[in-house]
C-alpha cells in the first residue's frame, strides 16, 4: 500500500513537472516574455503607457506587470518569472493588504508588515524564483524571458532603486526562518542596491569563449591549452593571477583580436579588474550611515597597504554580529536594507583581503573565512558558533583548515535546502540548471575557502 501511495505521489510530481514545463515554453513565444504591456501605476489606477492617456495621480512608478501566462506560472506553480523589485512589492502588498494582487493602491508600508506571517510565503518564492531567474537569463540570453527584460519600459532603473528598499526592508524584518536570507543575500548581489554579482558574468563569458576556440582549435593547440588554463582558474580558484595571464595569452597569441570574441575576453579582464581592485571606502561610508560605529572603525583599518589578519578577523566579527541581528528590531525597518547593503559589501571586500593577504595561515584566517560564509547565509547561527568553538581550539593555521571541508559540506547542504523546491522546478524546465549550486559556491566565500586550502596544500 506504501509503495502505491509512493507511486501515485510520484505520477502526480511528474505530471506537474510536465504542465509547468509546458506552460513555461508557451510563455517562450511571447516576444516580451513573462511579460505584459508597460504601465504607469498611480495610487487609483494604471494607464499603458502609450495609449495616450495622461499619467495617473499619485503615479507610482513605470513598469511592466505579469502578462497571462507569467500569472498562471505564479498561481498555478508558484513559479515566479518577470520579477522587478516594483511589481514584486506592490503585488504583494496588493494581496495581503488591500485584497487583490492586480490592485492599484496607496502605498502603505506599515500595513504589509503587519500581514507579514501571510505575505512572506509568497516573498520567500519570488525571491527564491528571482535569482534563479537570474542564473536562466544570463546564461540564455536569447531566451524569451531574457529578452523580455531588455524591453524599453520594462521598469525604470530609480523606481527599482526604491523599491529594491522597500522589498528588503519588509523581507529581513519578516523572516521566519534563517534559510530565508540567503536567497535575499543573492538576489542583493545583482540588485540596483549591489550590482555586485559580476563574477557570474565573467565566468559565463569565458564559458562561451572556451566553447567558441573548442571548435575552432585543436584540443593540443597552445592557444587551446593557454585558454584552458584562464578558464579553470576563473571557474575554481580564482585570484588576481589570472590578469596578467589574460594579457600574456593576448601577447602571446595577437590573433584573439580578429577573432571573435575578443571584446567578451577583454570584458571578463575588466570585471576581475574591478572585482580586484575593490576598497574598503565604500564599507566606511554605508557602516557610517547605518550607524555601525565599530564596522566603520573597523574598515577603516583596511585601509592600509597590507592590513593584519587580527585587523581582518575583527572586522569579519563585527559584520557577522550585524547578519545576526539584521532580522531584528535592533536593525530598524527602514535600515534593513543598508545593513543588507553594508553585509554584501563587507563579504566582498573580507574574500579579496584573505586571499590578497600573503601571512602564512593562521587560525584566524580560517576563523575569518568561517565568519564570512555566516555572513553570506551559508551556515546557520548555531552552525557557526559550533565551528568557531572548533576553529578556536586549534593553535596553529594548519589544523584549524582541516576543519574547512566540514564547514563547505555544511554550506553546499544550506544552499541546496535554502533553495528548495524551486531549484527543482527549474530544473525541469532545464536540467542545466543544476550547476546552478556549483556556480553560487565558486563566486562566495567557498572560493576564498578553496583558494587557501589549495595555496596550503590541503
Amino acid at each position: 500500500m506504501k509503495f502505491l501511495i509512493f507511486l501515485t505521489a510520484a505520477v502526480i510530481h511528474l505530471n506537474a513537472s510536465a504542465d509547468l514545463v509546458s506552460v513555461f515554453k508557451q510563455m517562450e513565444t511571447n516576444r516580451k516574455g513573462a511579460f505584459g504591456l508597460n504601465v504607469l501605476q498611480g495610487a487609483s489606477r494604471r494607464v499603458n503607457v502609450n495609449s495616450g492617456n495622461s499619467s495617473p495621480e499619485n503615479f507610482q512608478f513605470q513598469a511592466a506587470f505579469r502578462n497571462e501566462i507569467g500569472n498562471r506560472l505564479a498561481q498555478d506553480y508558484n513559479f515566479y518569472v518577470g520579477n522587478l523589485f516594483t511589481t514584486n512589492y506592490y503585488e504583494l502588498m496588493g494581496e495581503y493588504v488591500y485584497g487583490s494582487a492586480s490592485s492599484s493602491h496607496p502605498i502603505n508600508h506599515s500595513a504589509l508588515l503587519a500581514k507579514n506571517a501571510q505575505a512572506m510565503p509568497k516573498a520567500v518564492s519570488m525571491a527564491k524564483h528571482w535569482v534563479l531567474e537570474k542564473y536562466y537569463t544570463a546564461r540564455y540570453p536569447q531566451s524569451a524571458l531574457a529578452k523580455g527584460f531588455t524591453v524599453r519600459g520594462i521598469s525604470g532603473s530609480e523606481f527599482e532603486s526604491e523599491y529594491a528598499d522597500y522589498f528588503f526592508d519588509f523581507y529581513l524584518s519578516s523572516q521566519t526562518n534563517e534559510f530565508q536570507f540567503l536567497p535575499v543575500f543573492l538576489l542583493a548581489k545583482d540588485s540596483p542596491i549591489g550590482s555586485s554579482n559580476q563574477l557570474d558574468r565573467a565566468r559565463h563569458l569565458i564559458s562561451i569563449l572556451w566553447d567558441q576556440y573548442s571548435r575552432r582549435y585543436n584540443s593540443k593547440d597552445p592557444i587551446l591549452t593557454r585558454l584552458y588554463s584562464i578558464r579553470n582558474q576563473i571557474h575554481n580558484q580564482l585570484s588576481v593571477d589570472v590578469i596578467p595571464e589574460i594579457d600574456q595569452f593576448i601577447a602571446q597569441f595577437p590573433e584573439v583580436k580578429r577573432i571573435s570574441g575578443y571584446n567578451d575576453l577583454l570584458e571578463v579582464r575588466k570585471i576581475l579588474v574591478t572585482f580586484f581592485s575593490f576598497g574598503p571606502e565604500k564599507l566606511v561610508t554605508l557602516a557610517q550611515n547605518l550607524g555601525a560605529v565599530e564596522i566603520k572603525n573597523a574598515a577603516q583599518k583596511m585601509m592600509t597597504p597590507k592590513p593584519q589578519m587580527t585587523d581582518i578577523l575583527a572586522l569579519s566579527n563585527a559584520v557577522a554580529e550585524l547578519k545576526s541581528i539584521i532580522g531584528t528590531s535592533q536593525v530598524p525597518f527602514e535600515k534593513k536594507s543598508l545593513a543588507l547593503q553594508v553585509i554584501f559589501n563587507a563579504s566582498l571586500l573580507l574574500n579579496k583581503l584573505i586571499i590578497f593577504n600573503d601571512s602564512p595561515v593562521s587560525a584566524a584566517t580560517v576563523e575569518s573565512i568561517l565568519n564570512i560564509i555566516y555572513i553570506e547565509g551559508f551556515l546557520l547561527k548555531d552552525n557557526w558558533l559550533y565551528f568557531k568553538q572548533e576553529v578556536r581550539t586549534k593553535t596553529d593555521g594548519l589544523s584549524a583548515l582541516a576543519i574547512l571541508p566540514e564547514i563547505i559540506e555544511v554550506a553546499n547542504d544550506s544552499l541546496v535546502q535554502a533553495f528548495a523546491p524551486s531549484l527543482e522546478q527549474w530544473k525541469s524546465i532545464d536540467p542545466k540548471m543544476l550547476n546552478f549550486i556549483d556556480d553560487t559556491l565558486k563566486s562566495t566565500a567557498i572560493n576564498t575557502a578553496s583558494v587557501i586550502a589549495q595555496r596550503t596544500g590541503k
